[in-house]
């Protein structure tokens, strides 16, 4: 940044407070001086030096803004398993809208919906129980079931047309399963449909 500069800490001033303190050199009173963040802090959100025409002080857009990303992407990144980007008004997507693909090999019914609204389980057979966590009310999720043997499935929670399970296909066979959640209690209530008979 042109005209600007960072100098150390005044004498006495110890290491921990490099927390707290900045030393900035101010070009109009040509003089080094000590802010602490609460003074950054209100020195960008009121007075002269405001950044009042992109966000006001609690954080809202006070105009209409575009970010243009050119051939980057943007990433909301976390390390904390759960969280998530809420939008309270409606959101307008001009190319793809999707979820990843999360394909591990899972040779059960158990899955985790944090790991992905579409899930892949492969080797299936035998008796299996589906259990899920983290379902979301209002969600889709969808399973596509790789089978080697013949699966016989015990559908915890699951609506189907007719109140009737479908059948899986076999070994060498793909299933995709289709739910809509509408309760969010324990693993899990939902409204089910089923896709049969790929080619694995």
């Amino acid at each position: 940044m042109a005209g600007t500069k960072f100098s150390g800490f005044t004498s006495g001033v110890s290491p921990v407070d490099a927390t707290t303190f900045l030393v900035g050199y101010e070009s109009v009173a040509g003089t080094n001086n000590q802010y602490d963040k609460a003074e950054i802090a209100s020195w960008l959100t009121s007075g002269a030096g405001a950044i009042s025409t992109f966000y006001v002080a609690d954080g809202t857009l006070s105009a209409a803004r575009t970010v243009t990303m050119g051939t980057y992407n943007l990433a909301f990144a976390s390390t904390t398993a759960g969280q998530e980007v809420s939008f309270g008004q409606n959101v307008k997507v001009s190319g793809q809208g999707y979820t990843e693909f999360y394909d591990t090999a899972n040779t059960t019914l158990t899955v985790n919906w944090n790991n992905g609204n579409v899930q892949e389980l492969t080797g299936l057979t035998g008796s299996l129980t589906f259990t899920a966590s983290n379902p979301k009310v209002g969600a889709t999720y969808i399973l596509t079931l790789a089978q080697t043997g013949t699966v016989t499935p015990t559908w915890t929670g699951i609506k189907w047309p007719a109140a009737t399970a479908p059948t899986l296909s076999g070994a060498g066979k793909t299933d995709v399963i289709t739910l809509i959640c509408y309760d969010a209690t324990g693993a899990g209530l939902y409204y089910g449909s089923s896709t049969l008979n790929f080619t694995t």
